[in-house]
């Protein structure tokens, strides 16, 4: 699991809110929406974040980064 750091200026319930991003390519990253920290390795999320319904597939190499305000 990769850890990123949080900045230590923002409160816990922010930092346990962050962004879901899904690797298209290689370093190539795209928003997939928000999430919620509820263990130090469960996010909970909307299903359309983690799911395609369009082609019945899941987005790959999803990424979570707790306590993020604005672009990577």
């Amino acid at each position: 699991m990769e850890t990123v750091q949080v900045n230590e200026k923002i409160s816990c319930i922010q930092q346990t809110i962050g962004a879901l991003y899904s690797e298209i390519s290689p370093g190539e990253l795209i928003v997939r929406g928000t999430g919620i920290l509820i263990s130090p390795d469960l996010v909970l999320t909307a299903a359309r974040t983690v799911f395609n319904l369009g082609t019945k597939v899941y987005y790959p190499a999803l990424r979570f980064y707790p306590g993020q305000n604005g672009p990577l």
